[in-house]
């Protein structure tokens, strides 16, 4: 050290400032390792504003994240100049006011969610800061909750949901399964300033959220389609979703159509598409019909085992018991094994309509309550009802857990 120069430490971190101009020349900075060879470095920005009353100094202390390890060096270079800018301008509307910060972070999904702990202002008129932003880690794109993540009904649903101000729950901080808001209380009769805080899930918040929104998807990792009659609280929007993203259901003009009757034409076709099947031709069936491929494919690989002249009806709804005829073709394919009478009779016992499916089905009806597919509804089978399009794409997820 020099005349002009001295050693600070401040939360562990040793650094060397100019005592005449408060630059620092030196730190030790502190850095945490992450996941995939990422690695967060704290850095810090010094700026003087001026003299206090009692000849002390004040200006910006601050503390910031750097980001290294990522093989987009483009994208790295995006998500460290925003985290510089965030913290270096700190505060809206509060540039001329001292501010002493440091920085917190997680992981969410593939957001790197950064935010700001420190006080700016001095005295009585100190505030806390604790604002936050994510960088998708992937495009380097910044996300605010109010911008990115929020819907146009956010501010109702949002004035239902927080407790009622002044001072009010903003500074909302986004995680892989929600938002936290923060209501900040300014010092008083020499207390520092402090926040208090409210989490709220994305099921609490689900009429507030753009679940189609990159935000969203970066944050929780769901790469589903989501339709417009099936919203976040349908109890089949997980369902719909991912067999949409998979290719094996679709919808048209956005829609899902989750209550309409399962035709005979879309079981086959999907079912197909489950198990990847190549396509095929199935004989009598019109060759210009949108399930043609679909159909001749699962005719070729058994799945239509046990129908009697199936082209004839595959535009019509398909009863439940035909639909588990077909899932336990499928099964069976993938090296299930049929239930033995005794064994049918006990799995068909626990509902209340077992005996009424019909002989031909029971061991398939069977095989599907055995292996998870189908639980029914109410203690009831309803064989001879039909699936919604929702309910059968909650069977195909079952399906898809089952083979793995």
């Amino acid at each position: 050290m020099t005349s002009r120069t001295a050693r600070v430490t401040r939360d562990g971190a040793e650094s060397y400032v100019d005592i005449y101009t408060g630059e620092t020349i030196y730190r030790n900075a502190r850095s945490y390792p992450l996941d995939g060879g990422l690695t967060i470095t704290a850095e810090s920005y010094e700026k003087y504003l001026g003299m206090r009353a009692d000849g002390t100094e004040y200006g910006y202390h601050v503390e910031y994240p750097q980001l290294s390890g990522l093989e987009d060096e483009g994208v790295q270079a995006t998500i460290n100049d925003a985290l510089r800018s965030f913290f270096v301008s700190g505060p809206a509307g509060a540039k001329d006011r001292s501010l002493e910060a440091t920085f917190g972070f997680s992981v969410e999904g593939q957001v790197l969610v950064v935010w700001a702990s420190g006080v700016s202002g001095l005295d009585d008129a100190a505030t806390a800061w604790c604002e936050s932003i994510g960088l998708d880690l992937t495009t380097g794109a910044r996300y605010t909750a109010y911008e990115s993540l929020f819907n146009s009904s956010a501010p109702s649903v949002l004035a239902g949901l927080l407790p009622e101000g002044p001072p009010y729950y903003e500074s909302p901080r986004m995680d892989a399964g929600g938002v936290t808001f923060f209501c900040s209380y300014p010092a008083e009769k020499g207390a520092e300033p402090y926040t208090e805080s409210v989490r709220l899930t994305y099921e609490e918040l689900a009429q507030a959220i753009d679940f189609d929104s990159a935000c969203y998807r970066a944050l929780s990792g769901f790469q589903g389609v989501v339709f417009e009659d099936v919203p976040f609280g349908h109890w089949a929007f997980a369902a719909t979703a991912e067999v949409a993203h998979r290719g094996w259901m679709q919808g048209s003009d956005g829609k899902f159509r989750p209550g309409s009757l399962l035709t005979g034409a879309e079981a086959v076709a999907t079912a197909a598409r489950a198990l990847s099947l190549p396509a095929g031709v199935m004989p009598q069936l019109p060759a210009g019909a949108w399930y043609a491929a679909d159909a001749g494919a699962a005719w070729e690989a058994g799945l239509l085992e046990g129908f009697e002249e199936p082209w004839l009806h595959l535009r019509e709804p398909l009863g439940r018991a035909g639909a588990m005829q077909l899932l336990a073709n499928a099964l069976l394919r993938r090296g299930a094994q049929l239930p033995g009478d005794s064994e049918c009779a006990a799995l068909l016992a626990a509902f209340s309509d077992g005996a009424s499916v019909p002989e031909a089905r029971r061991t398939a009806a069977a095989l599907c309550v055995r292996e998870g597919l189908v639980q029914g509804s109410g203690g009831a089978l309803r064989p001879h009802d039909a699936f919604t399009r929702a309910e059968f794409a909650q069977v195909l997820m079952n399906f898809a857990g089952w083979a793995g």
